[in-house]
């Protein structure tokens, strides 16, 4: 049986741990949280921030892939580390990852290849910002550079609110060194669409799309967030979208990686937003996106893991596109999450009642209870043509003070 590490402890890495397992590989996860160790995924109990620990583990385990599926370890060079001692690695390098890590680089990037993207600024001089916002005529999206947890974006609607924004984002560093260089971004308008896919920088296979609610409220109102839920696949996707992806962005974005002497092994997201003029590339990702990949694992109809090793291993000779249903995620959120202190340590009832499927985020088990342990603390999701209602009604069955999730989806 083919042992597999999964680094991460999100809902994300719980479906994919989850999908792998039930492929038939033994799967590890760290650091996991206690509801995906409830779930047959094994906990190794090492620091996943320690790599010299991750990489003694891989060895004394045999494991033969590691499936990295935050940022931030990806940034910091795990998957060159694990590489450099003959690991398979679903992951891209450090200098990859800067897609992510940096806007102002995947601006750069998407502008040098001729990707179409939103007209932009990158300032650290929180004067020369200013004059750049009163400048313009149109309304902007202001992006912290680095890595924010997917919360370093604000749509500000007015110049004083831009002004206010960007002081705490420059000075009072609201989002640390993160937000120390800030990308300001027209506004566009339209649908958004992530678009994922494995790839070895030359061969592409296109997962399902997606449309993920980022607004923490009905009616797209309230802050931003890392994900309220997600529907696959998305209902604004059409017969070209695919295919314009690969040719319009994927191929010269791979070229001008190549130019620059970088290679691409592993996941890579497009968020893309269609606007009357057409499809406009937002933001890339190098990792699955959260919630994306809850309602992604349940709707897939071919072997995961078999894509995954002939990712890693070099072995992709074709673009493909997977085969999937339909399937839906809904996040439940604690108390004030994305709008102040998160309470953690509430007492989650209902669990258990549910015919969907839970992926965990954000729990600790005590007792043989269940409580609340962070911000996004677990996903309902369910495929098939009914999995919006069948994920709302088995919401309804869960409960804790302060619980918050979205209800709207199937009127969006």
């Amino acid at each position: 049986m083919k042992k597999i590490l999964v680094i991460g402890s999100g809902g994300r890495e719980h479906a994919i741990a989850w999908r792998l397992r039930k492929e038939g590989s033994t799967v590890y996860a760290t650091p996991g949280n206690d509801g995906m160790f409830s779930d047959g995924i094994l906990n190794p109990k090492i620091d996943s921030e320690n790599f010299d620990k991750v990489i003694e583990f891989t060895a004394q385990e045999n494991i033969v892939l590691v499936v990295i599926g935050p940022e931030k370890p990806l940034c910091e060079g795990l998957a060159d580390r694990l590489r450099a001692v003959g690991r398979n690695v679903i992951g891209p390098s450090a200098k990859a990852s800067q897609l992510e890590s940096s806007k102002s680089y995947a601006k750069e990037m998407m502008k040098s290849c001729g990707i179409p993207t939103a007209e932009y600024a990158a300032f650290s001089n929180y004067d020369q910002a200013i004059n750049y916002v009163k400048s313009v005529d149109h309304k902007i999206v202001i992006k912290a550079d680095g890595l924010a947890g997917g919360k370093g974006v604000v749509l500000p609607d007015t110049r004083e609110e831009a002004i206010e924004l960007l002081n705490l984002f420059m000075n009072e560093s609201s989002f640390g060194k993160a937000s120390k260089t800030v990308v300001i971004e027209e506004r566009l308008y339209g649908p958004e669409l992530s678009f994922m896919c494995l790839t070895d920088g030359e061969f592409v296979i296109s997962l399902p799309t997606s449309r993920d609610h980022k607004r923490l409220k009905n009616n797209d109102q309230g802050p931003n967030t890392g994900g309220m839920g997600a529907i696959t696949p998305s209902p604004d996707e059409n017969k070209s979208t695919k295919q314009w992806v690969c040719e319009k962005v994927l191929r010269p974005l791979f070229a001008g990686l190549k130019r620059a002497d970088i290679s691409y092994r592993g996941f890579l997201y497009v968020g893309l937003m269609l606007t009357e003029e057409g499809p406009k590339v937002l933001e890339f990702n190098v990792r699955l996106g959260d919630p994306e990949t809850q309602a992604l694992m349940l709707a897939l109809r071919e072997n995961f893991t078999e894509h995954l090793f002939r990712t890693a291993e070099g072995r992709l000779n074709k673009d493909h596109t997977l085969s999937a249903g339909k399937a839906a995620c809904v996040v439940m959120a604690a108390k004030n999450y994305a709008e102040g202190a998160i309470e953690k340590g509430a007492l989650i009832t209902g669990i258990g009642q549910e015919e969907s499927k839970i992926f965990y985020s954000a729990v600790q088990r005590k007792e043989n209870q269940w409580h609340t342990n962070g911000g996004r603390v677990l996903s309902v999701c369910a495929d098939g043509e009914s999995s919006v209602k069948r994920c709302l009604e088995d919401a309804k069955k869960i409960d804790w003070k302060g619980v918050q999730y979205r209800t709207d989806f199937e009127q969006i």
